[in-house]
């Protein structure tokens, strides 16, 4: 076992990449992770797990790991956060590349192989990842991200169907599950700062590179499944620590230029004041922030910090970000259960929503969904099927809609049409099929999205698809 601050650096057996593993309390998820990281394809690579403090189980599965795959174990005695975990890794990792992984991400078998790849460029410091949500794995978790100018953190293509996704080739930083790193780059902007407990610290990673003067770029072909919880809401503690983070973050890479103007926008805070058990966040993130102020000064200083290598990677708005999309990653979608209809105020629909879709509400005197600007679902024929009826509403004058019917699995449609008119009434709107028994994807696109009063960029709302054996 090694202990954290012990270095394995400059061995000359090293492996090529070093994969490490941040684990807590994570003995549901560890040795699947493990698995699919023993069945990498890259031809050298070693595996160190960092255990942050955990209660449960976890340091008896990484030695069971250790004593037949070599797995290595680095213990922290208490919880101290994904920080000080990365940095305690990267110390006693031996590769020259360094590849962070969470205990809940299911690495693909070529997720090395592929993300090291760019390391081939000299100046690539570090490699954001492709994360996909593991319970819905058309749905992107984050391909790298960016910060807009109050600081909110967003992962690029999150919560969208990947199909409908444009990957930028350089982002502000990679995720933290699926992060590569030069071990040069990497030695020259540690230790990663250790009151960033949890949240940002990927951000503070890869502003780091932009600072020392190399690039972030995305690798579409390194993919990893991140098995997300259950629920993405945000708790009062999380909410705390992203408000601290995200000041913090500011405080130490904001441009000098650009601090008063987001001094005067953090008015907008006082969001927080209409929501119980939320109220009091503002003040204490600020609080902690300027009780630690020194500590992030020093920080600046430090690093001697250049904000116009990486300002221009900023998301140049101060509305909320990223975009309020669906929650696609808990979408029941269950083909075995699935039907030739839908109706949205049927507590069975969501067997049928695959990604894009809202929660139901009262729209116009019917319930129904919203969708996002692409939203899908199942229907299955158990015969052959004429034709396709919907019922829908769009949220304003002029809206445009194109919709496409495939096969399950597939990507090319069997049935497409285009600029379909949908008014700011219910309405019903017919496509001829012509098609056999099976079970159908069907995919509603907006051709200008209208952005909602709550921010939630929408498409058309769905209350009701019928396939009919019958032509209309």
């Amino acid at each position: 076992m090694i202990r954290p601050g012990e270095s394995a650096a400059g061995d000359a057996n090293a492996p090529e990449v070093s994969v490490i593993v941040c684990n807590f309390d994570g003995e549901r998820l560890l040795g699947r992770c493990l698995d699919h990281l023993l069945a990498q394809t890259h031809p050298s690579f070693e595996i160190v797990v960092v255990d942050d403090g955990s209660r449960d189980s976890s340091v008896a599965i990484v030695e069971s790991y250790a004593a037949r795959a070599g797995v290595r174990l680095v213990r922290n005695p208490v919880n101290r956060g994904l920080s000080v975990s990365r940095n305690a890794g990267a110390s006693a990792a031996r590769g020259r590349i360094l590849a962070f992984i969470d205990n809940d991400g299911y690495a693909h078998p070529t997720w090395l192989e592929e993300g090291t790849r760019p390391f081939a460029a000299p100046d690539v410091g570090a490699v954001a990842s492709l994360v996909l949500f593991n319970r819905n794995k058309c749905v992107v978790n984050g391909a790298g991200g960016t910060v807009n100018l109050r600081g909110y953190g967003g992962d690029f293509g999150f919560r969208r169907a990947l199909e409908f996704v444009t990957l930028p080739a350089e982002v502000l930083y990679p995720m933290g599950c699926g992060m590569l790193v030069r071990r040069a780059t990497w030695e020259g902007i540690a230790p990663l700062d250790p009151r960033i407990v949890n949240y940002y610290d990927d951000v503070e990673a890869g502003i780091r590179v932009w600072n020392a003067g190399q690039r972030v770029v995305v690798c579409p072909r390194a993919c990893i499944d991140h098995d997300y919880g259950s629920s993405s809401g945000v708790g009062p503690q999380k909410a705390l620590l992203c408000e601290r983070n995200r000041i913090r973050t500011m405080l130490k890479y904001g441009p000098k230029r650009h601090m008063l103007r987001w001094l005067r926008g953090e008015s907008h805070l006082r969001g927080y004041l209409g929501m119980p058990g939320f109220r009091t966040i503002p003040l204490r993130a600020w609080w902690w922030n300027l009780w630690h102020l020194a500590s992030a000064l020093r920080i600046r200083r430090r690093l001697a910090v250049r904000p116009e290598r990486y300002w221009g990677l900023v998301e140049p708005t101060w509305r909320p970000f990223p975009d309020p999309f669906p929650e696609d990653h808990i979408c029941g979608a269950n083909p075995d259960v699935v039907g030739a209809n839908l109706s949205s105020d049927n507590d069975g629909a969501t067997a049928h929503l695959l990604y894009g879709w809202f929660g139901t509400e009262l729209i116009d005197g019917r319930r129904a969904r919203w969708s996002a600007p692409e939203g899908s679902f199942l229907l299955r024929a158990s015969g052959p099927v004429q034709s396709l009826e919907l019922v829908l509403r769009g949220p304003a004058f002029g809206t445009r809609v194109g919709v496409r019917v495939r096969r399950f699995g597939e990507i090319e449609p069997l049935v497409e049409r285009a600029g379909l008119t949908v008014p700011p009434r219910w309405v019903r709107r017919s496509l001829s099929l012509g098609l056999g028994a099976g079970l159908y994807e069907v995919v509603v696109v907006a051709e200008a999205p209208w952005r909602a009063v709550d921010e939630r960029p929408l498409g058309v709302a769905l209350a009701q698809a019928h396939m009919l054996d019958e032509a209309p």
